[in-house]
């Protein structure tokens, strides 16, 4: 099944086009309303970002071998993490038939090719395989 998904930068300054913009994030931009999210993407679904221990131990990594572990084991955690929760699962199934149909977009504010992110869309992927 060929899928209208892909990822995205979140970025307030970025023009909205007609993808339904999904924000992986756990928290919302320091200042930001709940109403004004919608600058940065049109559903918030917090509960589809890695566990803050997660991310602290890949963000507290220094660089090199010990920053490319750190990845590693986030994403190790992460794909745990939704393996272990129904609801993250049924999220995921959920935005692969969406994608199926209309444009959607996955984002986050990490600016690195080292993001859940892109983890998150090839287990989109694969759900929609299944």
């Amino acid at each position: 099944m060929s899928l209208k998904l892909s990822e995205y930068r979140i970025d307030p300054e970025r023009p909205q086009g007609d993808a339904l913009r999904i924000g992986a994030v756990r928290y919302l931009p320091r200042g930001v309303t709940r109403q004004e999210r919608t600058k940065y993407f049109d559903v918030w679904m917090p509960a589809l970002s890695p566990a803050p221990a997660l991310l602290k131990a890949m963000q507290t990594a220094p660089e090199g071998k010990k920053k490319d572990a750190a990845w590693k084991a986030l994403v190790a955690g992460y794909k745990k993490q939704i393996a272990a929760d129904a609801a993250a699962r049924q999220t995921i199934a959920l935005i692969a038939s969406m994608a199926a149909r209309l444009p959607v977009e996955i984002g986050c504010y990490c600016d690195v090719p080292t993001c859940h992110r892109f983890t998150l869309e090839r287990l989109i992927r694969e759900a929609a395989a299944e």
